[in-house]
């Protein structure tokens, strides 16, 4: 019989594509010039070398953090999903959920994937902290001009991308597979779960708004 593939390896495996992800947006996005594009206009040319030095210092250490910050994130997932399924008296195994949302990262990776390539395709002194918050494929990218400046609108438009219906699709077929819930439960539970998640992200977005005003 075919052992199967255990969830502490399937989140392994997603640790090291988040950790080269995290390194090659490092190495080729997040380069001096552009530190000194997004900080040109807050800081002088001596403390932005100052805080471009200070970030290589530590972006080693910052690696370190990759399991912790995932495993929070995957977690806050299968939680957030175990509750919608407890408002509909569903009970399932913490433990199945985190695999499901486990499963569904890796539409997320992907994205990010797909983020990153499109960003190391764009000249460095064309990034910008608006263009840092694109996101090739969403509703956003094809309706909207990237702002010029932080919005919460556009950051809410960029979450309704072919990613994350990716995410809704792993989610749905995961939830179904446990045979505790049906096609129309799902879709809600996981509409829940998206719908909370994005109003998350874009209250945290006009706060960031608020305070770089």
């Amino acid at each position: 019989m075919t052992r199967r593939f255990g969830t502490w390896q399937l989140f392994g495996l997603l640790v090291v594509a988040s950790a080269v992800l995290a390194w090659a947006e490092n190495e080729f996005v997040m380069t001096p010039e552009v530190y000194r594009n997004i900080l040109g206009s807050q800081l002088g040319a001596e403390r932005i070398d100052a805080q471009i030095d200070m970030l290589s210092r530590f972006r080693g250490w910052s690696y370190l953090t990759i399991p912790g910050m995932l495993w929070l994130r995957v977690a806050f997932i299968a939680l957030l999903v175990q509750m919608f399924c407890l408002l509909g008296t569903i009970e399932i195994r913490f433990g199945r959920l985190f695999r499901i949302a486990a499963i569904a990262f890796i539409s997320n990776l992907v994205g990010s994937a797909n983020r990153l390539v499109w960003l190391v395709r764009q000249e460095p002194s064309a990034i910008d902290a608006a263009s840092l918050g694109v996101m090739p494929g969403s509703i956003a990218a094809f309706f909207l001009e990237t702002p010029s400046g932080a919005s919460g609108f556009y950051t809410v438009l960029s979450q309704a991308n072919v990613f994350e219906l990716g995410w809704v699709g792993l989610m749905v077929l995961g939830l179904t597979g446990t045979r505790r819930v049906g096609t129309t439960g799902a879709v809600l539970v996981t509409g829940g779960v998206w719908a909370l998640v994005t109003f998350l992200q874009f209250a945290i977005a006009m706060y960031m708004q608020h305070v770089g005003a």
